[in-house]
């Protein structure tokens, strides 16, 4: 379907390339402009719990109450989400 200018997706989705996927079904026509917009939940950002790390070189791991692949978490982590 060529003339989708508006996709809205609500929850992050599995992985990166779900969301992808999903955004890529609008403007599949060349003569519109389209829009794709994740509605993100806030427990993708809520950390659970950090785990500290023995060693001072070695970042602790965060833990969030949504876990999301970390290629999607790392993409809606820049400024260019």
């Amino acid at each position: 379907m060529p003339h989708i200018e508006l996709v809205v997706q609500f929850l992050v989705p599995a992985s990166l390339s779900v969301w992808m996927q999903h955004a890529g079904r609008a403007g599949r026509s060349p003569n519109i402009q389209a829009r794709a917009v994740l509605l993100i939940q806030p427990t993708v950002f809520q950390e659970w719990h950090s785990k500290v790390e023995t060693d001072p070189n070695k970042p602790g791991k965060v833990t969030y109450v949504k876990d999301v692949d970390d290629g999607l978490r790392a993409w809606l982590e820049t400024t260019a989400c």
